[in-house]
């Protein structure tokens, strides 16, 4: 036995032990018997909540509102984008009309910094209580991939649970849902972390009780790839919550700025308007392509595109960009009257959810040209100049709408406004609001099943 005690034995005997530890480890947490996350976040959170719900039947939603907060840019500001805005509207809706509710919103950041509309957005309504966690938003991620009830820790007992970018981060158990915009990410290779984000969206969005998305195009997209995607889901779980355009996209707000943002942004007299990401969806290479192909026959013409600078721009399409300027971010109250002042809003996507700006353009009063894609097709209504996703045909698009008379124009212009009136966030926030509140008079009488219990049920096994 003497053997057994060798010091060069030493370190194998540490090995083993710490091996021995974490098999024991992994068991007790994979039962849910030792609890290291909570006790982690509950040393990083700015607030927690009893482990016990209020005395009173007051409903409780917790909403991550990661995205409303944006990224803070160098000179201060925080720029926020789609999913982003999307649940800035929804949520201050969901305030607004829903008063007997108490809506916990929860973020994430090293550093605790928030944007002054969001710390005068919670002060003033009653029936807001925001908390925060002191960790890199990858580590929340890393942690809510690993164990999906972490959040519970944070944000004490909830009713209900609302994510608005793709993967449902559930409270103990909280009715939850989450909002799957797209599928862009499956289809897009160049998409970022894409595979990591097909596998994860996978096994995640179909544990939520509720799926929404923004358009009858995506729903249709989901309900196809359920099988291959998203399992468990059924088509009475998949719910349109349309994106819709702010109060202030119309004539009179864009027509009222239009000199400022002119200035401010040193616009050209003509020029075409393009919002969006620098990714390979967007289809801004075919684009550019087209826009130079125009340059002799329209040589006072721009293109202006917003949501990247002019370095991004170089880097994602490269090639030649005489004409071609490229603003960075813009905050969202400038948009209206970019969009005004420009000729036409060119949106030629190969792939959309539902596509924002393009309803945002046409309550300002201008004319739209956009690729005769689904999602589009819905949101326009039959309305804008569609075109395929090819060069020629966009610079046809183009060139038809440079060349329009003007009554041809105004009755574009008339039935544009008229459609984006089907879009409010006031009917979107009312669409969620009746899910949540279906959702939590189902969890509390016990009808609501696990996932792999609906798709056994539905198919006539079990119980």
């Amino acid at each position: 036995m003497g053997h057994l005690f060798d010091p060069e034995l030493i370190p194998l005997w540490l090995a083993t032990a710490v091996a021995g530890i974490c098999a024991v480890g992994a068991v007790l947490l994979a039962r849910g018997l030792v609890d290291p996350f909570g006790w982690l976040v509950r040393q990083v959170s700015s607030s927690h909540f009893p482990d016990s719900p209020a005395e009173s039947s007051r409903r409780r939603v917790a909403i991550d509102a990661r995205p409303m907060i944006g990224l803070r840019q160098a000179d201060g500001q925080f720029a926020t984008y789609g999913i982003g805005n999307y649940l800035i509207h929804l949520t201050k809706e969901l305030v607004s009309q829903d008063k007997d509710t108490e809506y916990v919103l929860w973020s994430a950041s090293w550093k605790v910094c928030f944007p002054e509309w969001y710390t005068a957005f919670v002060s003033t309504h009653h029936n807001v209580r925001a908390v925060h966690i002191r960790l890199p938003n990858h580590v929340v991620d890393l942690l809510s991939f690993w164990r999906f009830r972490f959040l519970h820790e944070l944000v004490g007992v909830v009713d209900a649970s609302y994510e608005a970018n793709y993967f449902p981060i559930k409270p103990g158990n909280a009715f939850s849902i989450c909002t799957v915009h797209d599928l862009s990410f499956r289809r897009d290779p160049t998409f970022r972390r894409a595979r990591g984000w097909q596998e994860e969206a996978a096994a995640r969005a179909g544990l939520a009780d509720k799926i929404t998305t923004v358009s009858d195009a995506s729903r249709t997209l989901i309900l196809d790839h359920t099988r291959n995607w998203v399992k468990n889901v059924r088509p009475e779980n998949v719910v349109v919550v349309h994106g819709a355009p702010d109060s202030q996209f119309n004539p009179h707000f864009a027509d009222q700025h239009l000199a400022e943002v002119r200035q401010r942004y040193d616009l050209p007299k003509l020029y075409f308007i393009c919002s969006g990401e620098p990714v390979a969806r967007k289809n801004f290479p075919a684009l550019i392509q087209a826009f130079q192909t125009l340059r002799s026959s329209l040589p006072d013409y721009y293109l202006i595109m917003t949501g990247f600078d002019q370095a991004q721009l170089k880097t994602a399409v490269g090639g030649n960009l005489e004409h071609v300027r490229a603003l960075g971010y813009v905050p969202e109250k400038h948009l209206p009257s970019l969009f005004r002042g420009a000729q036409a809003l060119i949106y030629p996507s190969v792939d959309e959810g539902f596509g924002l700006p393009v309803v945002e353009a046409m309550s300002t009063g201008q004319v739209v040209v956009t690729s005769n894609i689904a999602a589009l097709r819905e949101v326009t209504g039959g309305v804008s100049i569609t075109s395929d996703t090819d060069p020629n045909a966009i610079a046809l698009a183009m060139s038809t709408v440079a060349n329009m008379d003007a009554s041809e124009r105004r009755r574009l212009i008339e039935r544009g406004l008229a459609n984006s009136r089907r879009f409010t966030w006031s009917a979107s926030a009312a669409t969620l609001l009746r899910v949540i509140h279906e959702g939590i008079a189902l969890k509390r009488r016990g009808r609501i099943l696990a996932p792999a219990q609906q798709t056994k049920r539905a198919s006539g096994g079990g119980g």
